[in-house]
């Protein structure tokens, strides 16, 4: 006999987690199941902040997607991690907290023709997501002073700012001054424009996952289950009607909801039979309902990291990190006082958004579509994004035991998209994800300009004399050297989305409507970060808590299942 739900959620990242949670906790109380391909991710010594540089190499945490070699980057293959587990990839992410431009919301809801995802409802749901702790300590208070109306402090997710502050924190302000950025004291104000401390999904040092926010405390009626990798949706007729793990089905009376992210939700889709007819006939693949967007449209942020080494002692991270035996007693100390070293190093990241309008003189911009061009003319919208403060990515046979300065920049509103398809039939098979780097003109003038500019930064008098050498970086800040480093080194910020594209009905690479049903198919949803109409300019495993946060809103108005929550 084959088990039966209301709804069925697949995936347990920030979307699926929320909406699963969301939609159990009605006073209709529905049978929700949450599938989840990994394991429980209950360990806690993976959720130290002062390690979330390391935890995704951690075993069965990450399903271990690599890229196809990108023809823009010498051929480069770039890993492309996706959390695995319960918590999905914000178990395995830099945990950073930024929300982004207001501008960017408004334009969502102008795209998918929907007001409900403009900046107004936008700041509403992240008012029912966020513990926003505003307790700044006295020297994070030059850098940060955020406005309480501005976000919301009885919601499920923590967001906490460090409450100590590591060398060179204060030198990279001074360096970014030199660009021309201002402080800014309230990043996630919807005006991310100038540069500031960043709060983490955590508190007190620990990760705050979409699971810990979530799923704890669970009501019976929401049953969880693990080690569960779904093979295939089903189908009657155009209808989904459950989900295929193995032997076991899984079936939904309701709705089936598919949250597994930008990778693997394109890919469920075809192994379906839901997706382009090319893939699906490609693969033999019986064919239930012909949609060409689905695994198209895959965007993502790319970056660039020069590394310098300085004068030895002043970072203290080699000092710990490289000695297990301090490593080991810091570990024992902070779990049992949650203080020494793993209560400060690693706590705090700075990022700054900057707008370079130079680029709206050029050909390349001028070449872009219409509506993308006037979008990132607005106001708070950036070209560039500048992070310090994270780890140092080092050259093969550089001393591990030197302190180190990373310094990177992150290209906003990129042009570039790829794809997400089928390597066989078969759901063990990774997928080919292919995310097209730099291959739109524009994006490379983007960021050779952006990286340029860090360059600058980086060799400012800020650092002049604490410097030793330049591990990592372009020989000069020629557009000729700047380029020639951005192939050599240039990865991902493993944003991805797009690949199930919400739009308008008349949008034919569309597969999804601003209700977050598929296109042409009925008891279907797909609701992650793969619905994104174009990539955010943030780090967007808060839009991914976003999503979930809006699709549960109307589900639940869509089922009247009551839109009163109870507390989590």
């Amino acid at each position: 006999m084959d088990d039966l739900y209301d709804f069925i959620v697949v995936g347990s990242g920030p979307a699926g987690s929320t909406v699963a949670s969301r939609l159990a906790r009605t006073s209709s109380s529905p049978n929700v199941l949450l599938l989840e391909a990994g394991a429980s991710n209950d360990n806690m010594g993976t959720q130290f902040l002062s390690e979330r540089f390391m935890t995704a190499m951690n075993a069965g945490l990450n399903w271990g997607y690599k890229t196809v070699p990108q023809k823009n980057l010498n051929n480069r293959s770039i890993d492309y991690l996706r959390g695995k587990g319960l918590g999905g990839s914000s178990s395995i992410n830099f945990s950073t907290y930024t929300i982004g431009p207001r501008d960017d919301y408004d334009e969502w809801a102008r795209r998918v023709g929907d007001e409900s995802f403009n900046w107004w409802h936008a700041r509403r749901r992240y008012n029912n997501i966020e513990n926003y702790d505003v307790d700044i300590s006295e020297v994070q208070k030059q850098y940060v002073r955020p406005a309480t109306h501005n976000h919301g402090h009885n919601g499920p997710l923590r967001v906490q700012f460090p409450k100590e502050v590591e060398w060179p924190f204060k030198l990279h302000f001074d360096a970014t001054g030199l660009l021309g950025m201002k402080p800014n004291l309230d990043i996630n104000s919807g005006d991310p424009i100038g540069v500031g401390s960043v709060p983490m999904t955590s508190k007190k040092g620990i990760r705050d996952t979409a699971a810990s926010a979530f799923l704890c405390n669970a009501p019976p009626n929401l049953k969880i289950v693990t080690l569960t990798h779904v093979e295939k949706i089903l189908f009657d007729g155009k209808r989904a009607v459950g989900v295929k793990v193995g032997n076991i089905t899984y079936k939904a009376s309701k709705e089936v909801i598919i949250s597994a992210g930008a990778i693997n939700s394109p890919k469920l889709l075809m192994l379906s039979g839901v997706g382009p007819e090319q893939q699906l006939t490609a693969h033999n693949i019986s064919q239930v309902h012909i949609l060409p967007g689905v695994g198209n449209n895959l965007l993502d942020h790319c970056y660039v990291r020069l590394v310098l080494q300085v004068k030895s002692g002043l970072t203290g991270r080699p000092q710990l990190f490289n000695n297990p035996k301090k490593m080991e007693d810091a570990r024992q100390l902070f779990e049992k006082e949650g203080t020494g070293p793993y209560a400060h190093f690693y706590q705090g990241v700075i990022m700054g958004w900057q707008k370079d309008d130079q680029l709206f003189e050029l050909p390349e911009f001028k070449a872009l579509a219409k509506e993308n061009q006037e979008h990132m003319k607005r106001p708070t919208v950036p070209t560039w994004e500048y992070v310090a403060m994270s780890a140092a990515v080092l050259p093969p046979n550089v001393d591990p035991n030197g302190d180190y300065v990373s310094f990177l920049a992150v290209q906003m509103s990129p042009q570039s998209s790829g794809s997400v398809t089928l390597a066989s039939a078969d759901h063990k098979d990774a997928p080919v994800c292919d995310p097209n780097f730099l291959s739109n003109p524009f994006d490379k003038k983007n960021m050779t300009k952006s990286t340029q500019r860090l360059y600058r930064a980086a060799n400012s008098e800020a650092f002049k004399e604490h410097f030793v050498a330049v591990v990592s970086g372009p020989a000069s800040d020629s557009d000729e050297d700047i380029w020639k480093y951005v192939q050599e080194s240039c990865s991902t910020s493993w944003h991805a989305c797009g690949t199930v594209k919400m739009g308008k009905v008349e949008d034919e690479l569309s597969c999804v409507g601003p209700d977050f049903r598929v296109k042409g198919l009925e008891g279907l949803r797909v609701v992650d970060n793969s619905v994104l109409p174009f990539v955010p300019n943030c780090h967007i495993q808060s839009v991914a808590y976003f999503v979930g946060e809006t699709a549960s809103e109307k589900i639940i108005d869509e089922h009247d299942l009551d839109s009163k929550m109870s507390r989590l």
